[in-house]
């Protein structure tokens, strides 16, 4: 289905930082054929090192799946910066309030990146931090 939005560019080898809740985290685009994209021999769009607070994503991807797996990851990010807590089991009122903290950073935060990724001229040195 094509929506309009730009197809996959060569971006392996980008970086930039992310500040999220004073804490800055490295992101990353690797080659989809690295192995930190294999989770037995099925090959994953991103990963999140929490540990590490760093966040990889795989080249190829359209700015569509780019921008959900960007949203996923960063997501993740969230969670950890935080400190927030999930429960094991689904809660309802525990994820609103989530969204209702964190939700439109994340969001934003996520626009950003794609702009970055997608239109070469928003990008800025990759030791800034945003």
């Amino acid at each position: 289905m094509n929506i309009g939005l730009k197809d996959a560019p060569n971006l392996k080898g980008v970086n930039m930082k992310k500040k999220i809740n004073n804490l800055v985290w490295d992101i990353e685009v690797k080659s989809a054929t690295d192995i930190v994209f294999s989770d037995n021999g099925f090959l994953i769009r991103g990963c999140t090192y929490c540990g590490k607070q760093q966040i990889f994503l795989s080249d190829g991807l359209n700015e569509y799946t780019a921008r959900r797996v960007i949203v996923h990851e960063l997501t993740h990010a969230f969670l950890w910066s935080t400190q927030a807590r999930m429960p094991e089991e689904y809660n309802e009122e525990e994820l609103c309030e989530f969204m209702s903290c964190w939700g439109y950073q994340i969001i934003d935060m996520a626009n950003e990146i794609v702009s970055k990724l997608y239109y070469p001229s928003n990008r800025r040195a990759d030791n800034e931090t945003d």
